[in-house]
C-alpha cells in the first residue's frame, strides 16, 4: 500500500495493514487530526473502512486555528 503524508509530502509504503485504526496506530497518528482519503476512488475513508494491500491512500493532517 503507498502512502502519501501530507503536508510534509512524505511518501510510504507499508504492509500488512487491514485497516485505517492499524494504519494510524502504526503512523502515530489520531482519528481527529487526520483526513484519510482513498486516492483511485477520490473518497474520504472511515476508521471503519478497510484497506486493499494495493490501495493509494493521502493522509492529510487537519490543522485548526482558535
Amino acid at each position: 500500500m503507498e502512502i502519501l503524508i501530507r503536508p510534509e509530502n512524505r511518501k510510504l509504503k507499508i504492509e500488512g495493514i487491514t485497516n485505517i485504526k492499524d494504519l494510524l496506530k502504526k503512523l502515530n497518528l489520531r482519528e481527529e487530526e487526520v483526513l484519510i482519503i482513498d486516492l483511485e476512488g477520490d473518497r474520504l475513508l472511515t476508521i471503519d473502512d478497510k484497506l486493499k494491500l494495493d490501495q493509494k491512500i493521502e493522509v492529510r493532517k487537519v490543522i485548526s486555528g482558535g
